[in-house]
């Protein structure tokens, strides 16, 4: 039931996400031509030398608006599928709390990896159709295929390596932490405010940002011995703020919203009216 839930989930945000998706390939390509433009010609007239400078500004601004969408529609979701008669109906599903919200939890990381990705990807195309020349490109290519057994040889000593591996392991944790926040400052935003949930969640979660940096900042300051271990006590940190979070924000669903008997209601009143 926990995998149903999961293809629930991504049906029912991919549509928009999807949009989004070919919306930044295009904002790539469209701001790679114009670029590609104004590097070629020798003497571009006036106008179009306007237009295209505003096509680059937009293309690099629709990035960060798609990349604030797809945490909206994330956050949305989250709030429509748990906190709203919808989500008084998927607390009727034969799952637990915990696979509901990890539902959630991995339906939004996996999209928003993917849209990074993507974005990622549109930028690529972005830099390909500013190329003069593909001989330039296929020339560089071998270049780095040469080099690239002593890249790899520097990239894989001990110290290199242990460096790149918390640098991951931070950002992972560090996103999942942030995502967690962003959930738990939902679900108390539902749970206080009778009314205008979403904007009582967005003023509890810049209370529990505060929370969160407040407790990161004093305990790299109390517990770091030194700069090399910087790294590895800030993973720490983050996941001990992760799981609180998570812990709590399950707690608050499970114990305190009182979900399965508002369900219950609902499904008497429906009956009642049908």
């Amino acid at each position: 039931m926990f995998a149903k839930l999961l293809k629930m989930e991504f049906r029912s945000t991919w549509n928009v996400l999807g949009i989004l998706c070919l919306s930044l390939v295009g904002a790539g390509l469209l701001g790679g031509l114009a670029t590609r433009y104004l590097e070629g010609a020798s003497a571009p007239k006036q106008w179009l030398e306007i237009l295209c400078v505003l096509v680059i500004t937009a293309a690099v601004l629709f990035f960060v608006v798609c990349g604030a969408a797809a945490l909206i529609v994330q956050i949305v979701r989250f709030y429509r599928s748990r906190f709203t008669d919808e989500g008084y109906l998927t607390f009727t599903l034969p799952v637990t709390t915990h696979q509901i919200l990890l539902s959630s939890f991995i339906t939004s990381a996996v999209n928003l990896i993917a849209i990074g990705a993507v974005a990622v990807v549109s930028f690529v195309l972005m830099g390909l159709c500013v190329v003069p020349d593909f001989e330039v490109l296929r020339e560089g290519i071998h270049v780095l295929w040469q080099e690239f057994p002593e890249l790899w040889a520097r990239f894989t000593q001990a110290d290199v390596l242990q460096a790149f591996g918390l640098l991951l392991v931070n950002a992972i944790v560090a996103f999942s932490n942030e995502l967690i926040l962003i959930m738990l400052a939902v679900t108390i935003g539902s749970l206080v405010a009778k009314k205008h949930k979403i904007l009582a969640a967005v003023a509890f979660y810049y209370i529990l940002h505060v929370v969160d940096l407040t407790f990161t900042g004093v305990s790299m300051v109390k517990l770091a011995e030194s700069p090399d271990s910087l790294l590895g006590l800030l993973a720490i940190v983050n996941l001990i703020l992760a799981v609180v979070g998570y812990i709590l924000m399950y707690f608050l669903v499970d114990k305190k919203l009182n979900l399965k008997a508002r369900t219950e209601a609902l499904l008497q009143e429906r009956g009642g009216h049908s």
